[in-house]
């Protein structure tokens, strides 16, 4: 079973965040796609931080695990490029179903 994400970015004028709505489902497959667009925008001004909207999405509790990890660390895993990302996440989490 295949699952397509929807993904909207907005910056703040300010550039003091970057909002990310994510809707669709989040599986263990296609989490490395969220982590690529919070990894762009990352690097996109340092010190951006980074809302990853999940409230319109279904999330399994593995990548909500890997999420809440990253988002503790305070990095997205090298798995996303050459090496870990500094990254203020900020996770907005779905509703319980």
């Amino acid at each position: 079973m295949r699952s397509k994400l929807k993904v909207l970015v907005r910056l703040d004028l300010d550039m003091a965040a970057a909002h990310i709505q994510v809707r669709g489902t989040v599986t263990e497959h296609n989490l490395g796609v969220v982590y690529t667009v919070a990894r762009r925008a990352c690097t996109f001004a340092g010190g951006l931080a980074v809302v990853l909207d999940l409230r319109q999405a279904a999330v399994g509790t593995g990548p909500m695990a890997d999420l809440h990890s990253a988002r503790g660390a305070g990095q997205l895993p090298p798995a996303t490029g050459p090496a870990s990302v500094p990254c203020r996440l900020e996770l907005l989490e779905p509703a319980a179903a």
